[in-house]
């Protein structure tokens, strides 16, 4: 039985929770406010706009002891030819030391930031051209209101940024807009489970086989987005056939990043790596195709059980079902 009411309440259980999104939220809006309001700044700075999991909505609840991120791109107006990566990089210097104080430190492509219960990661752009300039002040200025769609104007499309990259000293291509608008209409053929999936296959990666570093964050939701098959119509039919697509995929043959083709995303998977992935994929695929195969709703909660751990709840009355009057709901669903 696919028990989806019980694999929507795990959905909840493993996103960020209100509080940690209320977090995020006003520390990055007054990280941004104070870039846009820094006087020696303001003649540098195009925007700034938010990448990551958390403005795909992928993202999943920290780990016990972690604290929540996100990452913040700011559209400059430095000529990557004439700065390196590290003076561009050492322009927030001021700024960082103003603001926050012993809490910033550099890494390889961003500054990182940590707060008392968040951490931000602030990525550098140079000076985009002057038709891509005016396209993101629009689509950042969409984004300043809180909107979840944006403008895929051919400008913004067409032309990746450039950012620093201190440990290759040079600067490199990449297309965060292209990865946030391949994700929405990802969502939208899947019926809006494809956001979901990656939360559940990041949360059973993590807590079943905690000792496998790769793959790890963009990587594994970059698979995700490779095997989810589109026009799916329940989120435990999207988890299973995720899976079973992934127990034969092999991530050590490689992928091309969404908005940068030319760049591998998984060109840190070894060999190694891709078959124990996959050898682990290979029996969560089982566990979930027998489960919804189950005509038994206790066996097949407690198949669940078994791939995403005591997360899943198994309930009290699981042997005599009794229909809710209302299908569960993922709070937080943007992209439904």
């Amino acid at each position: 039985m696919e028990l989806n009411d019980q694999l929507r309440e795990l959905v909840t259980e493993i996103s960020p929770t209100d509080s940690q999104q209320r977090e995020l939220r006003d520390a990055h809006i007054r990280l941004r406010e104070r870039l846009m309001a820094d006087e020696d700044l303001k003649p540098l700075i195009v925007g700034t706009f938010l990448q990551g999991s958390y403005r795909r909505h992928t993202a999943k609840r920290p780990e016990t002891g972690d604290k929540p991120d996100v990452d913040i791109v700011v559209v400059t107006r430095l000529n990557r030819h004439e700065y390196t990566p590290e003076q561009a990089m050492n322009v927030l210097r001021p700024f960082l030391n103003g603001y926050y104080p012993g809490k910033w430190k550099k890494k390889g492509r961003s500054v990182g930031i940590e707060m008392g219960k968040v951490k931000l990661d602030v990525v550098l752009t140079s000076a985009p051209s002057e038709a891509l300039e005016r396209s993101l002040i629009k689509v950042m200025q969409q984004e300043n209101d809180y909107g979840d769609t944006f403008d895929t104007g051919d400008e913004w499309r067409n032309e990746p940024l450039w950012i620093p990259d201190r440990e290759a000293k040079n600067w490199q291509r990449t297309h965060p807009r292209e990865q946030i608008r391949w994700t929405q209409e990802k969502n939208r053929r899947t019926n809006g489970h494809y956001i979901h999936v990656v939360k559940l296959v990041k949360w059973w990666w993590q807590t079943q086989h905690p000792e496998q570093e790769h793959p790890r964050s963009y990587p594994l939701e970059h698979i995700v987005g490779d095997c989810c098959p589109d026009g799916v119509t329940s989120l435990a039919q999207a988890f299973t056939e995720t899976m079973e697509r992934i127990a034969r995929y092999n991530p050590a043959a490689g992928s091309p990043d969404r908005g940068v083709p030319e760049q591998n995303v998984l060109k840190r998977i070894t060999m190694a790596d891709a078959s124990r992935f996959q050898q682990f994929a290979v029996q969560a695929a089982a566990l979930a195709r027998r489960a919804c195969n189950s005509k038994d709703e206790g066996e097949s909660a407690n198949l669940w059980r078994q791939i995403f751990g005591s997360k899943y709840t198994v309930r009290k009355s699981q042997s005599g079902f009794t229909p809710r009057n209302q299908p569960g709901q993922i709070k937080g669903n943007r992209f439904a």
